[in-house]
């Protein structure tokens, strides 16, 4: 009989058959639309087990029928039995008994009933899974049963196979629900069981299923507003009556059971990061009734509504395993998965990548696996040799880091979110199961009398307890901590009804009223009437009445309770550290002591409650473990534990209704503060749709750019803001990902179609933006002709910007220079940082007046570059040479002049400062040589090919543009935070000097300027002070774009920047952000105040815009705020409903994104020479000339420049210019820190042939003051490699140098360096050197240690410089590479912390043939460490030798390996080798330290402990 069918698609014999599912499913209009993944019945032999019950029944009716069976003596038989006579003294009866022969034929037939059971069902019920729904259809004699079950609605399946079901083949598959009316349904006595299993963790695999394995929660959104505290109190007080369904049969038959009655759970949930706190209701039945309730006790207002959810996903972070710790944890059942859905996890989505946001990549193709086995045979074998791990979905955990940094992420929240195990190429990150993790938990219980009140939710609280600003409510509280926590945490309110306590509190009155309520008194009073005899009952009355009084108040407290419907209530809270923050717990441990006291205010004068931290509770640290796991299982389980009745010592609170809402009702956002509001992403009651503008004021805006659409207005089309109203500004804020960049592309191509005039967009974020902008311009364009794209690096704009020609036209020359000098200093501080480059402000001057001396109207020029600059410094610090000026700048000449005759020392220092500014700028190297452009002058300053760029005479300048119709893109993604930053500076300062001198004859001709991530330019001087407040005038019209306004004060100092941002910015665009009060002044209108400003935008949905428009016209008023919806995503764009056809995309990347980029560098682009240019036209003459460097000075001259440390230089230290001249000059005071000598200034006394550097200790410029550690103010380093050779090669000086620096630092040769400090400043100075052409030469090798790059230079290179690695004791040995021998520093530097070490030897070689890495000794010289560096290795023998050299000395012995995986994997070669007593899996390998604790107590001869280079440097830095 065939049970199991498996089908890709129903075909048309099968259509019929399952036609019952289209007559019973309104949802399935025809066969077709199924997508039926299995379909199957009951197999006969499923009912194996029945059958021999049944059998059982059949013989024991047989025996009793016959006397016997087969011979078989069976007892009497109960047929054909002659009647019974009964005598007594009285009667003689005779009672018949044939009626006795019916019992073995009922015996029987139950048999047989019994056996055919399974038959009819094997018979007449069919399973149907498809991909959404489990059909399950019972054919009967008087109907067909038919049951549905969408997927959506399971929770679990579970299969079930006993060891008869397996040598049989059939099982049962049961798929567990929400729904109480139906909580399982199972597939009963199925062929081949494991395969329907398999198909369905297939389905919940695929991204595309809606099966989850999660319980099912209400989830509340708070809101303004809430009902009357009693209305409340109604709507829970029924809860308590709700009662458990499905009895047992026990107690169905048992008239006096009661049914259980049903937990409820109340959850408040963070995950520590900005994502909102969540808060959740669930019961495990009747879950409609609740959601009822739940409508009913909040206004409308406050979202409800029903969702799944995993606590045990959410609380515990995903840990990094390695591919065996991975299948041993999935082996030990220590991880959240199961094998069976791993392995459906790589049969649906192995080898497939996993999103950049966690989510896993959407499978569109229909899991099958008939037909993907087809696909798979020839990749099984080699798939089965790999570790399950690297099967799995793969993730780029720099790819989500990164993310998170430019999505303003929390750090880990995305790792965070990753569901199913995946891997990220050096192990498996995955979730351990919650037995496995250590969390910390907090529960209240009761303390006093526990039938008396606390306070009650509708009124006992005072009216201070619940205001915004000083609200003592409990869960206001409580939310206000969760809001401050960085890590994952829980709160639960679990409760159930209890039964009626009436009784109890009528019997507690009493007992108050006779003094018995405690057992001290119930003792006194038996004690008294055993002494004094029975009471008199006068005596007792009128006692009984004076007692009444005192105790009136708490009998008054216990009659008001509601003790019909009172609930047993536990309270938890939960919170499970990261792995990276179980070394310090301080931090968790405070913010659980602080929510302790959250419910104190609910105390009443004999009841409270109390909290107990039950990673406290315990004397022995596995106790509280133990207790804090306890209560994080309760809380997974739902669990509300129960003592006896009103029992004092037990977790469990006996509350009413009027009790319990303190602890279960979410408060209104009224009592929230600020920052909770803001935290839990509140539904404000005013976020309703605010009303649009009448018709009248709505035509105004119809013209122009596109803000938005307006969903309440009669006017058809996008609001726009007319080009007469661009100029006032306008601003876009919003968080990521609520629609700026769509919004944006709307209003640039928008700008492009309506509005005369250039477009300009300066994009840093690089996310293929420009890209998508220009589909779109060309979907609607058909072209790209008026476009210029500039994608830095690869096109610069050949901008000039020591430039004052086109300033010259409108402004006198003092001006224009002095703005010049202005935009300068910006530019500085943009890639300096604003604080550190005031700190030098006698540099700066000397900056100032060096730019004003070269710009002289005589002696000077009206364009110079950065190389003009660097060489007057130069000039100025060496030669104490001034560039020559006319008699209008001779005040210039003297304040620079005075600097020479300051003290030598200081003016070494301030020249330091100077230079080291500059060297700032040529640090990118294409900001570099943008600065240095000055078209037209190239050839008459140098002649040289090199540093003339071929005399380029390509030159952008914004006026050029300023009166045409063009769109100019500026993608910058490419470029360092810096050069992005200094390259919209330099660009601004040509915009302001264009705009000045534009004379605007069209008043509709705009420029529009829209800048991403806009906060630190409106901060700066240059936006803030001249092109936003005077821009307007000249027809500028300036877009932010920033994340939110008060990014503006964190780069700058005072408010000015942010208030000119308020006032001149008139159209404003702000979705989800958190106003403060005085953005949201801004937004102000007649009734509508600050917090309704506030509470209105507090969580706007994505897509949706709080938008202030400006006045349609001079003298006109503005318009309300509005609220507009993001257009639908642009045409052109690839994600949209009309991207491009696979034509235009092809004319698109083949034709016009080429020739847009071509046109815009031969029309504008400045060409940048690349290091092979370099190298080609560099004559490689005697002259040192290295790619990259500034030109040549004269001579006799040589560039030095003197590092620089900023705090050496300050106000205390110098006089500023005003006070400075020739006379007075020699008697300037100056620091008393700097008593160092002088620095060699005068080059004549340099040796250029030398290759030593001359320092000294004190030397300013030198390492002890925080120079660099090459000084360049030293003799040049001699070249290792002659001309010819390096010709040859391909490579430069600066490469060969860099080569011997490495050579010399692994061989512990380069003076003041070891290489704890990394190799990153053997870099220094040497602008020329391309590490990467080295290492593709095979000249070098680059690794990491710590996540810092060391190098090696390998045979090849060291052949090139004729030198080897120096193999001898003490130094290093033979074939030795970088990182081994940073491993042997560590070594060295931890051992040196013992007390007991003495001194410590590298390489100590102890005999002819023993060499360890490290020794050493105490006191007495002798041996009491030996340590071994251990690299990655697949030498087992090298492994033993190493360990039988340590163990046959008399000393403990240390072993250091990169990384645990190291450790781990030599300590298990060990024990392969009968060294070690036992390997280190499972959870011994967690971590380093787990790995100590487990070799440790092995105690082996040779191996004592054992390191990580991590490990190493934090304790050697702790020590």
């Amino acid at each position: 009989m065939q049970t199991t069918e498996k089908t890709e698609s129903t075909p048309n014999s099968d259509a019929e058959s399952l036609e019952w599912i289209v007559a019973e499913d309104e949802q399935v209009k025809q066969v077709s639309d199924l997508d039926v993944q299995w379909t199957g019945t009951p197999l006969f032999r499923g009912g194996f087990r029945t059958y021999l019950v049944a059998l059982g029944f059949v013989a024991v009716a047989l025996a009793l029928a016959t006397e016997s069976i087969a011979g078989v003596t069976t007892g009497p038989s109960l047929v054909g039995l002659e009647p019974y006579t009964l005598e007594t003294a009285l009667i003689t009866a005779e009672i018949p008994l044939w009626w006795l022969s019916a019992v073995p034929i009922l015996v029987g037939l139950t048999g047989i009933a019994i056996g055919v059971r399974p038959i009819v069902r094997a018979l007449r019920t069919t399973y149907v899974l498809t991909s959404k729904k489990l059909y399950v259809r019972t054919r009967g004699i008087r109907g067909d049963g038919f049951t549905k079950l969408p997927l959506d609605r399971v929770v679990d399946t579970t299969l079930q196979q006993s060891p008869i079901g397996q040598l049989l083949s059939y099982g049962t598959v049961t798929f567990s629900t929400f729904d109480h009316t139906s909580p399982e349904i199972q597939c009963w006595a199925i062929e081949d069981p494991t395969e329907l299993h398999e198909r369905v963790l297939e389905l919940e695999a695929s991204a595309a299923s809606p099966l989850e394995r999660k319980q099912e929660y209400i989830r509340v959104v708070p809101s303004t507003g809430e009902r009357a505290p009693p209305e409340v109190i109604n709507q829970v007080r029924p809860l308590h009556d709700v009662r458990r369904g499905g009895l047992s049969w026990w107690q169905q038959l048992n008239p006096l059971s009661d049914p259980d009655p049903l937990t409820f759970e109340f959850v408040i949930y963070s995950d520590g990061t900005d994502s909102p706190i969540e808060f959740y209701y669930t019961c495990e039945q009747h879950l409609s009734t609740l959601y009822d309730r739940l409508n009913s006790a909040y206004p409308d207002s406050v979202e409800i509504e029903r969702v799944t959810v995993d606590f045990a996903e959410k609380l515990i972070t995903p840990q990094q395993y390695s591919y065996d710790e991975f299948e041993t944890a999935l082996e030990n059942g220590t991880l959240q998965c199961t094998p069976a859905e791993v392995e459906a996890l790589v049969r649906v989505r192995g080898s497939k990548p996993t999103l950049a946001d966690g989510g896993a990549t959407a499978i569109s193709e229909q899991v099958d696996r008939d037909s993907t086995a087809e696909e798979s045979t020839s990749t099984e074998e080699s798939d089965s040799n790999l570790p399950l791990g690297t099967q799995l979905p793969s993730v780029d955990l720099d790819t989500l880091r990164a993310k998170e940094e430019a999505e303003n992420r929390d750090p880990g929240s995305l790792t965070f979110s990753l569901e199913t195990p995946v891997d990220t190429g050096e192990g498996v990150l995955a979730r351990p199961h919650p037995d496995e993790v250590e969390p910390y938990g907090l529960r209240w219980t009761g303390s006093g009398d526990p039938m008396a009140a606390i306070k009650k939710f509708d009124g006992q609280m005072g009216k201070d307890d619940r205001t915004k600003a000083t609200s003592h409510a409990p869960l206001t509280v409580l939310i206000d901590h969760f809001a401050s926590t960085d890590h994952p945490i829980v709160f639960q309110a679990a409760f159930e009804g209890e039964p009626d306590l009436t009784k109890e509190g009528e019997y507690h009155i009493d007992e108050i009223e006779q003094g018995r309520e405690t057992l001290w008194g119930e003792a006194a009073i038996a004690l008294e009437e055993l002494l004094r005899g029975p009471k008199n009952s006068e005596l007792s009355s009128s006692r009984s009445e004076s007692l009444s009084e005192s105790r009136s108040k708490r009998i008054d407290e216990v009659k008001n309770e509601d003790w019909g419907h009172t609930f047993t209530t536990n309270l938890r809270a939960v919170t499970v550290p990261t792995n990276s923050s179980l070394s310090d717990t301080s931090e968790i441990e405070h913010d659980l002591r602080n929510l302790s006291t959250v419910f104190d205010p609910l105390a009443g004068d004999y009841y409270k409650l109390e909290s107990e931290t039950l990673h406290e509770k315990g004397v022995l640290e596995r106790s509280r473990r133990k207790q804090s796991r306890r209560c994080f299982n309760r809380f997974l389980e739902g669990e509300v534990v129960a003592g006896g009745r009103v029992s004092r010592s037990e977790p469990d609170l006996h509350l009413d209704p009027a009790e319990l809402c303190n602890m279960i009702i979410v408060p209104s956002t009224e009592h929230l503060t600020d920052e909770a509001v803001k935290e839990t992403h509140a539904n404000p009651e005013s976020r309703t749709a605010l009303p649009g503008l009448d018709t009248a004021q709505r035509r105004q805006y119809t013209t122009g750019m596109v803000l938005g659409q307006d969903a309440n207005s009669a006017v058809e089309g996008p609001l726009r803001l007319p080009p007469n109203r661009q100029s006032r500004h306008w601003l876009l804020c919003g968080a990521t990902g609520s629609g700026k960049s769509q919004v944006t592309y709307h209003m640039l191509r928008s700008l492009a179609e309506t509005t005369p005039g250039p477009n300009v967009l300066f994009d840093p974020k690089g996310d293929n933006m420009c890209k998508n902008y220009l589909m779109a311009h060309y979907k609607r364009f058909g072209n790209l002709d008026d476009v210029y794209y500039f994608r830095e690096p690869g096109t610069l704009p050949a901008i000039s910007f020591f430039d004052i020609r086109s300033a010259l036209e409108g402004n006198d020359r003092e001006t224009a220079v002095k703005e010049k000098v202005d935009h300068f200093h910006e530019l500085m501080r943009m890639i300096m940082g604003a604080e550190k480059y005031e700190q030098a402000f006698v540099a700066n001057e000397v900056l100032t007046f060096l730019i004003q001396a070269l710009f002289d109207p005589k002696h000077g020029d009206d364009v110079f570059g950065l190389d003009d600059l660097v060489d007057a410094a130069t000039r100025m610090h060496h030669h104490q040479e001034l560039p020559e000026v006319s008699e209008i700048n001779a005040d210039i000449h003297d304040s620079l002049a005075a600097q020479f005759a300051k003290d030598e020392n200081q003016f070494d220092t301030t020249m330091g400062a100077v230079m080291n500014r500059l060297n700032k700028l040529k640090e990118d190297r294409h900001l570099h040589w943008m600065l240095r452009h000055k078209p037209g002058r190239e050839a008459e300053s140098t002649g040289d090919d090199l540093y003339g760029f071929h005399q380029q005479e390509t030159h952008f300048d914004f006026s050029e543009f300023l009166d045409e119709d063009v769109t100019i893109l500026f993608d910058l993604g490419d470029l360092t935070l810096d050069a992005q930053r200094g390259f919209t500076t330099v660009m601004l300062s040509d915009l302001w000097h264009s705009i000045q001198r534009r004379r605007r004859t069209n008043p509709e001709n705009v420029v529009n300027v829209i800048m991403e991530e806009a906060a630190p330019f409106v901060a700066t001087e240059l936006v803030a002070d001249q092109l936003l407040p005077q821009g307007r005038s000249s027809g500028l019209s300036l877009g932010f774009i920033m994340q939110y306004p008060e990014q503006v004060k964190k780069y700058h100092n005072g408010t000015g920047a942010y208030e000119e941002l308020l006032t001149e910015v008139h159209t404003k665009l702000i979705g989800d952000i958190s106003m403060k009060d005085r953005f949201a002044k801004t937004f102000t209108h007649d009734e509508l105040s600050v917090e309704d400003v506030r509470n209105r935008n507090n969580r706007m949905a994505a897509g949706e815009w709080f938008t202030k428009l400006v006045s349609p016209g001079f003298g006109e008023d503005r318009p309300a705020p509005l609220t507009l919806h993001s257009p639908p995503i642009i045409s052109g764009h690839p994600e949209s409903d009309e991207p491009l056809t696979a034509a235009e995309q092809q004319q698109f990347d083949e034709e016009l994104l080429p020739e847009v980029l071509e046109r815009t560098e031969d029309e504008y682009g400045l060409y940048v020479p690349s290091h092979e240019d370099a190298m080609e036209w560099s004559n490689w003459s005697d002259t040192d000339r290295r790619a990259g460097a500034p030109p040549a000075l004269d001579e006799d001259e040589s560039e030095v420049t003197v590092e620089f440390d900023e705090k050496s230089e300050d106000a205390d230290g110098q006089q500023p210019f005003e006070k400075t001249s020739l006379d007075d000059g020699a008697d300037d005071q100056h620091d008393d820190r700097d008593n160092s000598s002088k620095a060699e200034a005068d080059v004549s006394e340099i040796d250029h042939n030398s290759s030593e550097e001359e320092t000294t200790d004190d030397d300013p410029a030198g390492v002890a003051n925080g120079a660099a550690f090459f000084d360049p103010s030293t003799d040049e380093e001699e070249c290792p490699v002659s001309d010819d050779e390096l010709r040859r090669r391909g490579l430069s000086q600066d490469d060969a140098i860099f080569l011997k620096r490495v050579l010399d630092a692994m061989n512990r040769d380069l003076p003041d360096y070891t290489l704890l400090e990394g190799m990153e400043e053997l870099q220094e100075d040497l602008d020329g050197v391309d590490v990467d052409v080295l290492i593709e030469l095979e000249l070098l090798e680059r690794e990491k240690v710590d996540r810092r790059p060391y190098y090696t230079v390998l045979p090849a290179g060291r052949e090139l410089l004729d030198k080897t690695v120096t193999a001898q004791p003490g130094i290093g040995d033979l074939g030795e590479k970088t990182p081994h021998k940073v491993g042997v520093e560590l070594l060295v530097c931890w051992l040196e912390t013992f007390e007991a070490v003495d001194r410590v030897e590298r390489y100590y070689q102890q005999s002819s043939e023993t060499v360890f890495d490290v020794a050493a000794f105490d006191v007495d010289d002798e041996l009491v460490w030996v340590g071994e560096v251990e690299m990655t290795s697949n030498n087992a023998e090298a492994v033993v030798s190493d360990y039988e050299k340590m163990a046959a000395v008399d000393a403990d012995a240390v072993w250091a390996f990169p990384s645990r995986d190291d450790a781990q994997e030599i300590a298990n070669v060990l024990a392969d080798a009968g060294r070690l007593p036992d390997t280190v899996n499972g959870r011994a390998a967690r971590s380093i330290v787990k790995i100590q604790e487990k070799i440790e107590p092995f105690e082996a001869d040779g191996m004592t402990t054992v390191q990580t280079f991590r490990k190493l440097k934090d304790e050697v830095t702790d020590k």
